[in-house]
């Protein structure tokens, strides 16, 4: 599945997804006719009943998509998906004939296996009745839960995804299967963060990708998990936020060398998924005057001023949105420093006497981006985060100018330039931002 996943761009299947849209513009005016070949050769036109029975009998079903590849790792999560949801209520499905099987599909809805079994249906997420933008698991809420089974698939799905997916940078859709175990079991969103954290990120006997990596999917699931709490959230910045904050002290003390980027690239990982959560996160950070002061406690502004200079490497669309955010809430300031960071980018001499721009920006990526199989996107959508957009009054007007004493150049918002700039990224290279 991982192989397949690879082989599968996410940028084709935008294209496969919008070519089927467009058909089914063109097709939503013309009569509810088919054209089918008889045996003598001639064409015969039939109306959509008739089709209907034929349907029952082909391979392919109504949901199916037209990318090959996308298609076959569509069934797959499905099944696989399913077998997740199944194992987790302590159903053990026996192996059904293919005729007796789609017999019991008939009645399940659109896309969704029958759940009868279990009393709880897949793909069918319960809102916490304090935050209604929060989901609790499945529909049972975790009653019909085999904690046993649970536990040693979890622990299962755990090492497949050490061995396998962590240190896969071009999946798009496989990891989601560690994403749906969470989603139906909140509780394991703990052990698997410090997995995440004290076993890969902060392990200096990791690679280099494995601790990017590591990070990469802790932001993506703090930013993307309609399952995980506020609370959680802000505890796991706060942890990754003092990390940082030792890392430049230690830096302060033993280096003055603040310009090799490998060297630091572990800190500007840190750096850019505490930017990619906090912009995702920021409407709770801001709900309440103890909300926005437990913001000032991550101290966001000694990173964005630090010798380190993050928002000179962290991708553009983060680093803007960020900006944007901060200054309406006064947490930081960020333009005079992207300003300065611009006039930086001057021509650089090369060993081997050439002149080049310099700029150097991170190589993460962003693991649980909107998912774009059809069939098994019901399971995941309704325990998925979309981005909210920035505050309203910095999405209307240009940002005003942050002057220095020199009466330094304009500095327009996100939406009138680095915005525009994010229309050139592709998921799972981007931070999956809308484009509004």
């Amino acid at each position: 599945m991982v192989t397949i996943d690879v082989n599968t761009p996410r940028s084709e299947l935008v294209i496969d997804d919008d070519e089927d849209d467009l058909d089914d513009e063109e097709s939503s005016d013309e009569e509810d006719l088919f054209h089918m070949e008889v045996d003598d050769g001639r064409e015969k036109t039939v109306t959509a009943p008739v089709v209907k029975e034929v349907l029952e009998f082909t391979e392919d079903p109504p949901l199916a998509m037209t990318h090959k590849e996308g298609n076959t790792l569509d069934v797959l999560m499905t099944l696989m998906l399913q077998y997740v949801h199944d194992t987790c209520h302590g159903v053990r499905r026996p192996r059904i004939p293919k005729q007796i099987g789609r017999d019991r599909l008939d009645s399940a809805p659109e896309g969704l296996p029958h759940d009868d079994e279990s009393g709880c249906r897949a793909g069918i997420a319960r809102a916490s009745d304090v935050d209604e933008q929060r989901t609790v698991g499945c529909e049972c809420g975790g009653e019909r839960h085999d904690l046993e089974a649970l536990k040693l698939l979890y622990t299962n799905l755990r090492e497949a995804f050490a061995h396998l997916i962590l240190c896969t940078q071009a999946s798009s859709h496989v990891q989601f299967l560690v994403f749906y175990i969470l989603a139906l079991r909140p509780g394991l969103m703990t052990s698997f963060l410090e997995f995440l954290r004290m076993r890969k990120f902060e392990d200096p006997n990791c690679s280099r990708d494995t601790r990017r990596n590591a990070m990469a999917y802790i932001g993506s699931l703090l930013a993307r998990g309609k399952f995980i709490p506020f609370s959680h959230v802000h505890s796991c910045l706060e942890l990754i936020c003092n990390w940082c904050h030792s890392y430049l002290e230690n830096q302060e003390r033993t280096s003055t060398n603040y310009e090799d980027f490998l060297l630091h690239s572990p800190f500007y990982y840190a750096c850019q998924t505490v930017f990619y959560v906090f912009t995702f996160r920021y409407r709770e950070y801001t709900e309440g005057p103890k909300k926005l002061e437990m913001a000032r406690s991550l101290n966001l502004e000694r990173l964005v001023h630090s010798q380190l200079n993050p928002l000179k490497v962290c991708a553009p669309p983060i680093v803007s949105n960020f900006a944007a955010v901060t200054r309406r809430f006064q947490l930081a300031y960020c333009y005079t420093i992207l300003e300065n960071n611009k006039r930086m980018n001057i021509p650089s001499a090369h060993m081997n006497g050439s002149r080049h721009l310099y700029s150097s920006t991170l190589d993460m990526f962003f693991p649980f981006d909107p998912y774009l199989l059809q069939r098994s996107k019901t399971y995941i959508v309704n325990h998925f985060r979309e981005f909210d957009g920035l505050p309203e009054e910095e999405g209307k007007d240009s940002l005003e100018m942050e002057l220095d004493d020199d009466g330094l150049d304009t500095i327009v918002s996100p939406r009138s330039s680095e915005c525009s700039k994010s229309h050139s990224f592709s998921y799972s290279s981007s931070p999956g931002y809308k484009h509004w």
